[in-house]
């Protein structure tokens, strides 16, 4: 797998094209991996999911990054290839919200670090991480919390905030 300079987080991957000479009629729960009939590797661009599709529940899967060999010291010392993201709490993927560990300088919170698959995110520390936090609690269980949803909403749009919380907000109000 190649990094991609051109594309802020993005990357190439080399993706399996199959020979097939099964029908549409053709019915098949597994195919075993010798039956595949690999034809050739076709390398595709992979890019990181916008806000909207993140507003929208997507979920992207991907593999590990891949790794590179590093001289230290006349040591041969194993590194991951992670894209890394500054974003605000607003804008980290949904899946991230529990796992994000914060980053402490001398005895406060400086930033926290989230980290999946292939991305690290530093999520920076802004005045309205809480009512973010409240906005996403809402959208749980959003039928019982709708004015608290418009008032949040209001207060991140007045603050100039924007992600993926605040567009499933947005969503959600307009299909009132």
């Amino acid at each position: 797998m190649e990094k991609n300079k051109n594309n802020y987080g993005s990357f190439i991957c080399s993706i399996p094209v199959h020979n097939s000479d099964m029908t549409s009629s053709d019915v098949t729960v597994s195919i075993p991996p010798h039956a595949l009939n690999i034809k050739e590797h076709r390398k595709i661009l992979v890019k990181p999911l916008s806000q909207r599709e993140l507003a929208e529940g997507w979920s992207q899967v991907i593999r590990k990054p891949e790794h590179r060999l590093k001289d230290v010291n006349g040591f041969e010392r194993k590194y991951l290839l992670f894209n890394t993201f500054s974003v605000n709490l607003a804008q980290l993927p949904e899946e991230l919200w529990n796992k994000m560990t914060p980053v402490y300088d001398g005895s406060s919170i400086e930033y926290y670090r989230a980290t999946n698959m292939r991305y690290k995110y530093i999520i920076e520390h802004t005045p309205h991480d809480n009512q973010i936090r409240r906005l996403g609690e809402c959208l749980l269980d959003p039928k019982y919390h709708v004015n608290e949803i418009r008032e949040l909403v209001n207060y991140l749009d007045d603050n100039d905030i924007y992600g993926w919380v605040k567009i499933r907000a947005s969503m959600f109000l307009d299909r009132l």
